[in-house]
């Protein structure tokens, strides 16, 4: 798996992609990373592209620790919107979906097929 990711402080953005196959451990090393980096800060949005996932070891347990992780002291919270693109309604986009209702649903994290769709929901314009 690969994961990387780009930040825009003047919009106040996290651009994160990810691809091939994604992991328990690749999913904490990459949120980890990101947060820890000094320009983020916890209002900013997210734009996550798992476009190029090929598929997923995430199953229910290890979704319930990507929560609760995120739940936990080792990162910052973060407070902006979470908005995740997979362009297929495929085993991704179901992973995603059950991320979004095991942290709770507050409105902050939503799943997209349709990649303006996702960026207007996280105040970007369309590409």
């Amino acid at each position: 798996m690969a994961a990387s990711y780009r930040i825009d402080v003047e919009r106040g953005v996290i651009f994160s992609s990810y691809s091939g196959t994604v992991t328990l451990a690749d999913v904490r090393a990459a949120m980890a990373s990101a947060r820890a980096d000094p320009r983020v800060r916890p209002e900013f949005r997210t734009l996550v592209d798992c476009t190029a996932v090929t598929d997923h070891r995430l199953w229910f347990d290890e979704t319930v620790a990507v929560v609760e992780f995120i739940a936990s002291d080792a990162l910052p919270r973060m407070t902006g919107r979470l908005a995740f693109y997979v362009p297929a309604r495929n085993v991704v986009y179901g992973a995603l979906r059950q991320f979004k209702t095991l942290s709770g649903n507050d409105g902050r994290i939503e799943v997209f097929t349709d990649r303006n769709a996702a960026r207007s929901w996280i105040g970007l314009p369309p590409e």
